[in-house]
């Protein structure tokens, strides 16, 4: 929703010898995370086509995917305080970035950029206290 955009923009919104950093400070691990969370979906179709129409349980499938994303998430949230600076930096001092994050939030399919950040840290702590 925000990688892909800026990587593809033209004129460039952020310029392209930044780019790849700002990416990596922003985002960071967001690629592992990514892998962890489709892993967890086809866990949880896998559920759904053994016991359909009635789900027991999504127990094995959450339990199974939050011991292996724990460390994944927990090297990023650590870097949430960089992301925000970064981000808050960029729209400070780039017109266009500002005004791409503020079209990107008013998508329905696209939440806020500072909203990922925050999600990570309940997504951590919600799976810890399920287990």
């Amino acid at each position: 929703m925000y990688i892909k955009p800026l990587r593809e923009a033209d004129p460039p919104i952020i310029p392209q010898q930044k780019l790849e950093q700002f990416i990596q400070d922003v985002f960071h691990n967001y690629r592992e995370l990514y892998e962890h969370h489709a892993k967890l979906v086809e866990k949880f179709h896998e559920t759904q086509r053994e016991q359909h129409p009635n789900i027991r349980s999504i127990t094995a499938a959450v339990f199974d995917t939050a011991l292996h994303f724990r460390e994944a998430y927990m090297e990023y949230v650590p870097n949430y305080p960089i992301a925000a600076y970064r981000i808050d930096d960029e729209m400070a001092n780039n017109p266009a970035f500002k005004a791409f994050v503020e079209v990107c939030g008013q998508v329905r399919t696209c939440r806020p950029l500072s909203v990922y950040f925050c999600r990570a840290v309940l997504v951590i702590q919600t799976h810890t206290d399920l287990i």
